[in-house]
């Protein structure tokens, strides 16, 4: 008895002290409970509780609809194996929730005529919850800690921020990220029913307007309240709309780039030292020691000629370089044929005289990714305003300045990101009407395309945040233009992202030493040669990393095919330097994720380049390959391709071995404590 009185607790609601069995019988029932009483599993502070209350409300509804469906029809109605999880859950919701029978009953109807049988109290409310599922198109606009978050309905007239709980979302969210889904309405707070989709990113339209567009496309509803329940109906095709979207974009933006590698070759016709003094006295032009590669094939002198940069609004833009032969030959290297276009006048003319053009050779890395690359998408699917202004991919290199050079990477990175923060309010933009930022916030005409620009930058700079684990803040560039309306605190630091998406990665595997040092490499490179037969158990643990290399090196000639064995052996050293050959078992690579990858080398060219090409995640071992590859390939042949395949080689191999680690550490939690 005296342990049963101690369980009496006092109650907001009722102004007296109750009883554990009548807390649990009229809570958010018949007793209006505020958020702040402890005994509440619907506030915030008591979420866990709540997601076990879910989970059991979950399986009791699918074990009745279990018996009633082998009741009525002998056999149970599942969603199709092909079909997705969000496909599932909307299946189920439907069957559950909306689905009619003769007596115009839904499952949830039938079960509440019989009392709800087998649901406590609490179980009945999140049964209503569920009932009563909505499509949203949330906006997030502040990430409070591991699990909770602030967003906005965008398919509300008025939206008000509402918080949303869920721990994997929150673990990956950034502040305007938005996201179709469904939503259940808890009395303090959303929760996600799906993992919903993230709206595609197009430059001067609001998710809202692209949402809009799409619908519209589908001859859906014209007004906002009547696209509710038309987006529950047709949920499946916008999500597959969306996805063919993005396809469809990222397919223009290759089309697009300009990826075109040329090698303008030259004959010295005139004076050796006059054409010295010339490039020497050119202030765009410096000159620098040949690049390895350059000095085997016998350039002795070599010019790198730049322009100002606008990225990061630091250092200089690399035109192209031009290299002088011991022979008395001169080459133009350009990466693009805008700089080719560019930069080969104003080398004839500052030359003039000096020089005669021999040939020239133009190989497109853009066209060979773009083939190799499989966009298949329903073109029915993507409204032709949604594919105007796709992302420019532009292949550019910078000089960094030399009071970056000695800073480490992150706080280089960081340094120039300030930079371009500071530039960047009176740099004119395209989507402004080449307006600055900082006149267009003056502009009430501009200032609502400035807002939608400004949340995808603070969008993309919160991404980067995370997944670099750096605290690079950009709200004074917010508050300098005066946006109070999307000034939110940014997000707290938090664990850099699994590649799984296991949102249980261990902030302890940012400690861990996985980056090989140029000893290392050296190191693990000599000690390979103990062991034998490396080739064949890389052939059999990477199958699909050889079908790349066949596929996308040797299929159209480019490369001879009498460099392929040293290739081969070349990425067999590679993948045992990151792992040991005595390792059990070896992780697989996809040729899927390992040709995405390629692709995003090609793509983040415009964001993150150096002098050489050196791969992000493992560059020591990088510059190591790319030591080799002067050795294995011909100088005088474009080896673009072969480059940007090793990059995301090695990126990959430094993935799996992340997420070996990070298993590693979830498997002994213990190590830490």
């Amino acid at each position: 008895m005296g342990q049963a009185k101690n369980k009496i607790k006092q109650c907001p609601v009722t102004g007296r002290k109750i009883s554990p069995r009548e807390c649990g019988e009229n809570r958010m029932s018949n007793y209006d409970c505020p958020a702040n009483c402890p005994q509440n599993p619907w506030s915030p502070e008591n979420y866990d509780h709540l997601r076990d209350i879910d989970h059991k409300t979950r399986e009791k509804t699918l074990n009745r609809y279990r018996d009633e469906e082998l009741k009525l029809y002998g056999h149970v109605h599942t969603p199709p194996n092909s079909e997705t999880t969000f496909a599932a859950t909307l299946f189920f919701l439907n069957r559950l929730y909306r689905e009619r029978d003769s007596d115009g009953r839904t499952f949830a109807d039938r079960w509440r005529a019989e009392g709800l049988n087998g649901l406590n109290n609490d179980q009945q409310q999140i049964l209503v919850e569920e009932e009563n599922a909505r499509v949203a198109l949330l906006e997030v606009q502040q990430v409070i800690d591991d699990r909770r978050v602030i967003v906005i309905d965008l398919l509300e007239k008025n939206p008000e921020p509402k918080l949303l709980m869920d721990c994997a979302f929150a673990a990956t969210a950034c502040r305007f990220s938005t996201l179709l889904t469904l939503i259940a309405e808890a009395p303090f707070f959303y929760r996600l029913h799906t993992a919903g989709i993230p709206c595609p990113e197009i430059t001067g339209l609001s998710p809202l307007e692209i949402l809009t567009t799409v619908v519209r496309h589908q001859k859906g509803p014209k007004t906002r309240e009547a696209m509710r329940p038309w987006l529950f109906e047709n949920l499946l095709t916008v999500v597959e709309s969306f996805s063919a979207i993005q396809t469809a974009r990222q397919a223009e933006s290759f089309r697009t780039m300009d990826a075109a590698y040329s090698k303008t070759e030259y004959k010295l016709c005139g004076s050796r030292e006059e054409l010295i003094q010339r490039l020497d006295g050119l202030e765009e032009a410096h000159r620098e020691d040949p690049l390895e590669e350059n000095a085997d094939e016998g350039f002795v002198d070599e010019w790198v000629w730049t322009e100002p940069s606008d990225l990061f609004g630091a250092g200089r833009a690399v035109l192209g370089r031009v290299l002088l032969h011991k022979k008395d030959r001169i080459r133009l290297e350009t990466t693009s044929a805008k700089k080719r276009d560019t930069l080969r006048p104003q080398l004839e003319k500052l030359l003039n005289g000096l020089i005669r053009f021999t040939k020239q050779r133009t190989d497109d890395l853009s066209k060979q990714m773009l083939n190799r690359q499989n966009f298949n998408y329903d073109k029915s699917l993507v409204p032709k305003k949604l594919l105007k202004n796709p992302m420019q991919i532009e292949n550019s290199c910078t000089c960094i300045p030399s009071d970056l050079e000695a800073l480490s990477p992150t706080k280089m990175e960081e340094s120039m990101m300030k930079e371009f923060d500071r530039t960047f309010l009176d740099s004119p933009i395209p989507a402004l009407n080449d307006k600055t930022p900082r006149e267009a916030a003056s502009l009430p005409a501009l200032r609502p395309a400035l807002v939608e620009l400004m949340k995808q930058h603070v969008h993309n700079r919160d991404k980067h945040n995370l997944q670099n684990g750096g605290q690079i803040d950009i709200n004074p560039l917010i508050r300098e233009l005066g946006l109070d309306e999307i000034d939110f605190p940014p997000p707290p630091p938090r664990s850099i992202p699994h590649r799984t998406n296991d949102e249980d990665f261990e902030e302890d595997a940012e400690d861990c030493d996985i980056y090989l040092t140029s000893e290392e490499v050296k190191k693990r490179a000599a000690d390979l040669k103990s062991f034998g037969n490396l080739r064949s158990r890389f052939e059999k643990a990477f199958p699909e990393v050889i079908t790349v290399i066949d596929s996308f090196l040797f299929d159209e000639g480019k490369i001879p095919m009498t460099v392929r064995e040293p290739i081969l052996d070349l990425a067999t050293q590679t993948a045992f330097i990151v792992f040991h050959p005595d390792m059990p078992s070896l992780p697989e690579i996809y040729e899927s994720d390992l040709m995405e990858t390629m692709l995003d080398r090609v793509r983040d060219t415009d964001e993150r380049s150096e002098d050489s090409p050196i791969g992000m995640e493992e560059p020591e071992l990088m510059r190591f390959v790319n030591k080799k590859l002067q050795n294995l390939l011909d100088p005088g042949k474009d080896i673009a391709a072969v480059i940007i395949f090793f990059m995301a080689f090695t990126d990959e191999l430094h993935h799996a071995m992340m997420d070996l680690i990070g298993q590693f550490l979830d498997d002994h939690p213990d190590l830490f404590d």
